[in-house]
């Protein structure tokens, strides 16, 4: 085929293709020009000789999504549930094409509206004048008059791509989580599910500006929902072991290497494991700031209480079981506690003890005695709770003066004679 053959059926397609789309031609750059110069003449012909740029391209591109384009979105609550957004620049994400933006709190953003109590800038350009932002956040705690939904609003400035996707990244937190132990709400990361309850944002809607200015219709985005699982405060007797021989035996609490005390019939003072659920260990150590693979010691946190109503109450405070110097009060790198006697009417109630036979026989601590003809004989061995109902016995987590309750449960251990 010959180049001017080649030329004029390219001419046509090139004809047939721009009656339907928004064509360029372009001359590229690269040494082709010297020898083949019919290539630049023909490329300056198709674009009615004008000089044609990528930058010319872009500003001709239409977005559906422009400059003016906002997002409103309304912070999740409910009947039973109530979550707030986190207010801090570190909880602020903003991505465009999965590259993060830099971003900043804005100074005093109250200046140009009375209602907002944060806002935050992300993307900044400056014209050695003006500093701007590609994206603007402005959170309104108590909505954007002031007087109603917390929410925050999330301004466009740029054009959004298809090619290059904006992802803005936040965190809220549930104030008032249950106490009780379960699985509360369904988790749908994105909302597609169309679950009930536990929605991060009860609203949030697009309304989108395009190239030319025009306003499109809002569209509402799915509701994630998120779930969580409430754990109990598990209390477990430390292991016993009664060594019998000659006229008399020894007792002791397994583990923890000394005796505190013994009861009236000679058993030792009964230590105790205290475990916390997983999330509320690791979100008590960051709290007061200790290592979240240590141990932390209980005792100047936690306490139990009851309460059944009718005016019988208790509160149980927990002591190292041994807090001398030079003593750790672990044993299998967890710490053994005391719990110590509840005051009713000026009385010391200490906490009892239940030992149960292989064939179903219980006595109390009180009522206990040890064989010295008894070779080996085991106990199971709990928490003896007598005229009150267990079930009402709450685990209370108080750090800097916030109490939070939980339910708890008490666990078996087992006492040995040998």
């Amino acid at each position: 085929m010959s180049v001017d053959k080649a030329l004029y059926l390219t001419y046509q397609t090139y004809q047939e293709i721009a009656a339907k789309y928004h064509c360029y031609s372009m001359v590229g750059g690269s040494n082709a020009a010297s020898s083949h110069p019919w290539a630049t003449s023909f490329m300056t012909y198709l674009s009615n000789g004008k000089n044609v740029t990528f930058d010319e391209i872009q500003k001709d591109i239409y977005y559906l999504l422009d400059e003016g384009s906002s997002v409103k979105d309304v912070i999740g609550y409910g009947e039973d549930y109530n979550f707030d957004f986190i207010n801090s620049l570190d909880a602020l994400t903003l991505t465009v094409g999965g590259d993060e933006l830099d971003k900043e709190e804005l100074i005093d953003p109250s200046y140009t509206d009375p209602y907002v109590t944060s806002a935050y800038g992300f993307g900044a350009k400056s014209d050695g004048t003006n500093r701007t932002y590609q994206f603007v956040l402005n959170y309104y705690e108590k909505g954007e008059d002031g007087q109603s939904d917390e929410c925050f609003v999330w301004e466009i400035n740029v054009p959004v791509s298809n090619f290059a996707p904006v992802q803005l990244t936040y965190t809220v937190q549930l104030t008032n989580p249950k106490t009780e132990s379960g699985t509360y709400g369904t988790y749908d990361a994105d909302g597609s599910e169309g679950y009930d309850g536990l929605y991060t944002n009860n609203e949030a809607t697009l309304y989108p500006v395009d190239s030319n200015g025009v306003p499109g219709q809002a569209e509402n985005f799915y509701r994630p929902t998120v779930s969580y699982t409430v754990g109990t405060v598990s209390i477990t007797p430390a292991d016993i072991t009664i060594y019998t021989g000659g006229d008399g035996y020894d007792s002791v609490v397994n583990g923890s290497g000394n005796e505190i005390g013994t009861t009236n019939n000679g058993l030792p003072t009964p230590g105790f494991y205290i475990e916390l659920p997983h999330e509320v260990d690791q979100a008590l150590k960051e709290a007061v700031g200790a290592p979240l693979d240590q141990p932390l010691d209980l005792s100047k946190y936690l306490t139990f209480t009851y309460d059944d109503g009718q005016g019988n109450t208790r509160t149980w405070h927990l002591e190292r079981y041994d807090n001398k110097e030079g003593n750790d009060s672990m044993a299998y790198n967890r710490y053994i506690y005391r719990i110590l006697p509840a005051e009713v009417n000026g009385e010391q109630i200490p906490v009892r003890l239940q030992f149960t036979d292989d064939d179903g026989t219980f006595m109390t601590s009180d009522d206990f005695t040890v064989s010295l003809d008894e070779l080996y004989h085991e106990y199971d061995m709990t928490i003896y709770a007598g005229d009150l109902n267990q079930k009402l016995v709450k685990a209370v987590l108080t750090v800097n003066d916030a109490a939070t309750e939980y339910d708890a449960t008490v666990e078996s251990g087992e006492l040995t004679v040998r």
